[in-house]
Formats: C-alpha cells, sequence, structure tokens
C-alpha cells in the first residue's frame, strides 16, 4: 500500500522494518540451501533430482545453526550497533554541562515535536556532518561533528538536528539499521557456505570419521574467516594512521594495540589446532628437515606483532602499516605452507583444479595485457593520494 502522508509514511517503515527482518531469515535458508546444492554438484556425478535431494538433507542439518547465527546476530546488532558506530567514529556522549548551547537547541525542538530527546553525541573532526541511529525511543542518538559546531550558526544547527529528528520520527533510522544487519547477516553466510563448502566441500554427511574430520575443519575454518576479518581491521586502522592526523588518528592508534593482539591470538589458534586435526599438516610442520626451513615463519609472525605495539607505542606513523602487511602475508604464506600441493583439501590439487591448457594459455595472453595496466594505475593511485589527508587540501 502506498504512503501519502507523515503518519502513513512513519506506519509504512515500521512495516518495512518487521518484513525485512522475517525476510531475513528466509534468505539466509536461501543461501543455505544454495550452498548445499553446489557442494554437491561438486562433490557427486549424479542428477539434478539426486543432487537436490542431497542438498535438502543438507540444509535440514544445517538450518538450526543458520537459524541461531542470524537471530545472535539480530541481537547483538540491536542492542550494541550504537557501541559499534561509536567505537568506528570516536563519538562521545555529551550532557547539558557539556554544551548548555547544543542541548538546549535540541531539547526545545523535542519539545516543540512531542517526542523523547535523544542522545546527543559528538565527534572530533573538522568534517561538517551529522547523523541518527537507534532502534527505538531508549537507543535512539544524534551525532554531529565538532567542525559543524565550530562553523554554523544557532539558526543552522537548528535547522540540522531537525533533519535528523525528522528522521528519527519517521523510522528512516531503525529501517537503516535493518538494512544493515540484514546485509552484515547475508554478506556473513554467504562468505561462511562459500568457504565451507566449495573451499573445503564440507559436508553434514559421512561417516563419524568423516563427521569427526568435518567438524575439526568446520571450526578451523570458522577460525579462519575471524582471522581475516581480524586482518582486515588491522590494515585498515594502520592506513589510516598513516594516511591521517588529529583524533582520527589517536582513535585508530588506541584500536589498533587489540586488534593487533587479537590476531596474533587467531593466528596461534589456528596454527595450533590445525596439526591436532590434520595429521598431515603435522607432519609437514614438525619433522625434519622441515622443522628448521619452517621455523623462521612463527618468529617472524611473534616479531612483526612485537613490532607493531612497538611502533604504536612510540607512534610513528608507516611502520605498523607495513609491519602489518607483513604480519598478514606471514600469515598466508604459513597456510600456504599447511595446504601445498592442495587448493581444495584435502583432496584436490592445483594441478587438478586447474584448467586445460589452451584455456591457461589464453588467459596468459590476457594477463600479460592486463596486468601491467592494473599496475600502473595502481601506483599511479598511490601516487596520486600519497601524503596525509588534512582538511582543507586537495588531491597532488
Amino acid at each position: 500500500m502506498a504512503a501519502y502522508g507523515l503518519y502513513s509514511h512513519i506506519q509504512s517503515n515500521r512495516r518495512r522494518s518487521i518484513a525485512l527482518l522475517i525476510g531475513l531469515f528466509f534468505l539466509v535458508y536461501v543461501l543455505v540451501y544454495a550452498g548445499a546444492l553446489l557442494a554437491a554438484a561438486l562433490s557427486l556425478d549424479a542428477d539434478l533430482d539426486t543432487l537436490m535431494r542431497i542438498a535438502w538433507v543438507d540444509f535440514l542439518n544445517a538450518a538450526p545453526f543458520a537459524t541461531l547465527g542470524a537471530a545472535a546476530w539480530i541481537v547483538v546488532a540491536y542492542f550494541f550497533h550504537q557501541n559499534m558506530i561509536d567505537a568506528v567514529t570516536g563519538g562521545r556522549e555529551i550532557q547539558r554541562s557539556d554544551d548548555p548551547r547544543l542541548y538546549t537547541i535540541l531539547e526545545n525542538l523535542c519539545i516543540s515535536r512531542g517526542i523523547p530527546t535523544p542522545r546527543l553525541k559528538v565527534i572530533e573532526s573538522d568534517a561538517l556532518n551529522a547523523f541518527a541511529t537507534g532502534m527505538n525511543a531508549k537507543q535512539y542518538s544524534i551525532t554531529v561533528t565538532t567542525g559543524l559546531l565550530d562553523r554554523l550558526d544557532d539558526a543552522e544547527i537548528e535547522s540540522v538536528l531537525g533533519h535528523e529528528l525528522t528522521h528519527i520520527r519517521n523510522g528512516d533510522v531503525r529501517m537503516m539499521v535493518v538494512a544493515v544487519i540484514i546485509v552484515g547477516v547475508i554478506s556473513f553466510f554467504a562468505e561462511l557456505i562459500f568457504r565451507l563448502w566449495f573451499y573445503n566441500g564440507l559436508s553434514f554427511r559421512g561417516s563419524r570419521s568423516d563427521e569427526r574430520r568435518g567438524r575439526g575443519a568446520g571450526i578451523a575454518i570458522l577460525v579462519a574467516i575471524g582471522l581475516l576479518v581480524v586482518a582486515y581491521a588491522l590494515l585498515g586502522s594502520t592506513w589510516l594512521i598513516m594516511k591521517t592526523e588529529g583524533a582520527l588518528q589517536r582513535r585508530m592508534i588506541e584500536l589498533a594495540r587489540p586488534i593487533a593482539l587479537a590476531l596474533l591470538g587467531v593466528i596461534a589458534v589456528v596454527s595450533i589446532w590445525t596439526p591436532f586435526v590434520h595429521r598431515d599438516v603435522a607432519a609437514r610442520w614438525f619433522t625434519l628437515p622441515n622443522l628448521i626451513f619452517f621455523a623462521p615463519v612463527p618468529i617472524l609472525v611473534l616479531a612483526a606483532t612485537l613490532g607493531i605495539l612497538h611502533f604504536l607505542k612510540r607512534e610513528t606513523h608507516s611502520a605498523p602499516f607495513l609491519l602489518a602487511l607483513a604480519l598478514v602475508f606471514l600469515g598466508y604464506s604459513g597456510l600456504g605452507i599447511s595446504l601445498w600441493p592442495h587448493i581444495i583439501p584435502p583432496d584436490i590439487t592445483i594441478r587438478a583444479a586447474a584448467g586445460p591448457p589452451q584455456s591457461l594459455g589464453f588467459t596468459l595472453v590476457g594477463a600479460l595485457f592486463i596486468v601491467p595496466i592494473i599496475l600502473t594505475y595502481t601506483a599511479w593511485s598511490y601516487y596520486v593520494f600519497r601524503g596525509k589527508v588534512r582538511v582543507g587540501e586537495g588531491y597532488h
């Protein structure tokens, strides 16, 4: 039903938010079944009806875990989304005593509209920006930047706050948070299914020994996905340390320390767990002379982590990012050592997974033209965006 007035728009946003949350579970189930069907098609030579029946059995076994995972994601996002936003943006809550002018403007607007006063937060940034967040009256908050407060007069600030209050009153903010939750859940489950079933051929079928092996591989892959997330977080925070100044840079220095320790912990868990699950991996790492050859990898991992913490303490700007790159490279080097020569554990090698020589030759010809172009514009983009990002400055 179309919405024609303010109140009908509010009701429409509420209905859409509920529909999106209900539809979320349906989308997750579709992703799980699609992943099961893809795994069956890649691992079995059977007709379509047989593959669909096998995929349905796998789906029924996986559905409870998918439901619990999606529900847990929603609960965490519902109660802690504001904490996550504050952690990323560096927003801090203020009271009337901290900024009487700003608080009074917001309070007067809320009184005139007959709505509760949301929390007020400020970000230390020279940018002119403001946004509203929250899922209900107890969570609603409006965040503004110090740059906006310094450059706008009272009438202009009142217009900005009024605009954000309209988003809260109309339910736009709630719908936006729900949409972000759905995107996050779908992205997570799509990546999880792809890695579990496509790369590892993990299935919910098989003998007890296969199930035991599958559970071990599943746990290792879950930790590996966590490794990927933490690694990107470390790279992002250290990149911002190198490229920014002021409050944002200080915030990233504070975040980078626990992220670096978390990445070291995840690498340690994967490194300890994998040899216990796969005997061939244990034999590769802990037999002579391999032990001597591969020992530098964990030693360099520890050294890179300690180096990151050292340079963060000294507030050196470039070294943490370079060491973070080295740490991620070492992590994937250890993974490569464990898997080689397999590309899809435990049986499919790189040679077996490769295409026919004719196809590879055709790809090689294209790569000879495309790769230099990619390297050239990548180097050019790094050159253009070199140096620090400062307020009021353009590109080089």
